[in-house]
């Protein structure tokens, strides 16, 4: 009889259909997504001396693949939301996602690693503040977003 190791993935090391199988965390694994998610908090001041140099971009990095985010916009002036750099494309391509006004939220259900705040004008500073679920997906499972509505025209 084959000796089981929980370390291994399915079909590996437990017979092929064996309760004892193991499954991971992975991007299309159902049940990844299905639990409560890890906290995740930030926020920042967005600079508007600093629009010169990418719209005062605040890239966002996960350590983690998250399943849901959760941007709300703290100040005056509008930022905007976006899944590839300023110097990538993304705002001349006009994909990005604009919380208007102060208290203005968006909650996006979507799987990534990166995800990036500007300001959409150099009038003043911009805030904002955001809360992610994260899954146990390692963010280094995760590809990177291209293409078109991420950096494409």
């Amino acid at each position: 009889m084959p000796s089981y190791n929980p370390g291994m993935g399915p079909g590996q090391g437990a017979p092929s259909g064996s309760a004892f199988q193991f499954y991971r965390a992975a991007l299309n694994n159902v049940g990844s997504y299905q639990v409560a998610g890890i906290p995740f908090l930030t926020g920042s001041t967005l600079s508007s001396s600093q629009f010169g140099t990418n719209n005062a971009e605040f890239p966002v990095t996960f350590p983690y693949v998250p399943k849901s985010i959760l941007f709300v916009n703290k100040g005056t002036v509008p930022v905007r939301i976006h899944f590839a750099s300023v110097a990538s494309g993304a705002i001349a391509n006009k994909h990005y996602f604009t919380l208007t006004n102060n208290a203005d939220s968006v909650t996006m259900n979507v799987k990534c690693k990166q995800v990036f705040v500007s300001l959409e004008t150099s009038s003043s500073n911009g805030s904002f503040e955001m809360f992610a679920e994260l899954t146990n997906i390692s963010s280094h499972d995760m590809y990177r977003l291209t293409g078109l509505g991420i950096d494409t025209p």
